[in-house]
């Protein structure tokens, strides 16, 4: 019921929703249990900032950056709802590291392009904003670190099949929420 429900909110796909439901048939239906899936994703995402901010940073550099995270007020704010939004932000921080080890790496067919394709997906069928975190992404390395051809090569592939994966809802979206929401022209 919950993937038929789609058709009055498209704009949200249901992957966050459906981890919820399993999340509350194991914890219960208490707010705070519900709350509580957010602010673990949101814990999980400082703990993986940290993992990979000290191999890059020094001690004092990965605390500022922990703190600066930790103390944000849009992430404090948004990771108290029962909403994907702290899901999102882990996933992002995620396939960052992902694709900037990927895209370094010798070998294009590996283990990092496995994971990197399944939680792009999971990120674009939890939230509709992982779009934007990918695209930022894309343009944080095309600037910084100035990619060989190899490089943007296999950044173009992967945006072509994470775009592939994503054909499916982009469509329903357009077509149950955007089309209907321009027929005002019509009158």
């Amino acid at each position: 019921s919950m993937i038929l429900g789609i058709r009055y909110d498209p704009g949200n796909p249901p992957l966050y929703f459906m981890l919820l439901k399993f999340w509350r048939s194991f914890f219960g239906q208490s707010e705070t249990v519900v709350r509580l899936l957010s602010v673990l994703f949101h814990a999980i995402t400082l703990s993986v900032v940290a993992l990979l901010s000290r191999k890059k940073l020094s001690i004092t550099a990965t605390a500022c950056v922990l703190i600066l995270l930790a103390g944000s007020g849009t992430l404090y704010f948004f990771s108290r709802y029962a909403r994907a939004y702290a899901l999102v932000v882990f996933l992002s921080v995620t396939v960052f590291y992902l694709i900037t080890s990927w895209v370094e790496q010798k070998r294009f067919l590996s283990w990092r392009l496995f994971f990197l394709c399944i939680l792009s997906a999971v990120g674009l069928y939890s939230h509709y904003s992982f779009a934007i975190f990918y695209a930022e992404l894309l343009f944080i390395l095309f600037v910084f670190a100035l990619p060989s051809k190899t490089k943007i090569w296999r950044l173009v592939l992967l945006t072509v099949i994470l775009g592939w994966t994503y054909l499916p809802w982009a469509t329903f979206f357009i077509r149950n929420q955007i089309v209907p929401a321009l027929d005002w022209q019509k009158y």
